[in-house]
């Protein structure tokens, strides 16, 4: 289980399902997000972020809303982590064909 994997009962977490919408049922989600964002002083002027993410549960919560924890994170141009600090670039192409967005280190 993916629970497992990421060491959430370490952290006193458990995976918690949610709805993205009114009206739709809880579930599991695990999610990518991706997003362009201007860098002031860049000579390219953007760079291309990733996150991997869950929705997860404190142990002894007593809200049923989940908190969204980013598990991944990469991005075309070196970065500042709030966990390892300075990050360097860990996409060097991304393409997207129709629905489909590819990475390339």
């Amino acid at each position: 289980e993916m629970s497992g994997v990421l060491n959430l009962p370490l952290l006193g977490l458990s995976m918690a399902p949610t709805r993205t919408h009114a009206g739709e049922h809880s579930k599991f989600y695990f999610m990518l997000n991706v997003y362009t964002s201007e860098i002031e002083g860049d000579p390219s002027g953007e760079a291309t972020r990733f996150e991997y993410s869950v929705f997860v549960k404190k142990e002894g919560q007593e809200s049923d809303r989940p908190f969204y924890m980013v598990i991944e994170a990469g991005s075309s141009n070196a970065s500042i982590d709030p966990v390892y600090g300075e990050t360097p670039a860990k996409i060097s192409t991304i393409t997207r064909d129709g629905d489909v967005i590819s990475f390339q280190a």
